[in-house]
């Protein structure tokens, strides 16, 4: 990536590195994942943090019972 718009995009320095260290930490946190994750395991109750489960969801599913449990009186 070049340093700056104004510089001569010709010289080397002037141009700034790029880090794998991000690329290669990711690499490994999937692999990570990959392998631990039929360990991990949660509660079907728990709704945040987890796959197309969502907070919102809760709240919705929450509001929803205290109408049906309202409509039955």
């Amino acid at each position: 990536m070049l340093k700056s718009k104004d510089g001569d995009a010709t010289r080397i320095d002037m141009y700034r590195g790029i880090t794998l260290s991000p690329i290669l930490s990711k690499l490994f946190e999937s692999v990570l994942f990959g392998l631990s994750e039929k360990f991990l395991g949660s509660d079907n109750l728990q709704f945040g943090f987890k796959k197309s489960s969502s907070t919102t969801m809760l709240c919705l599913l929450y509001t929803n019972l205290l109408n049906t449990m309202l409509n039955m009186e």
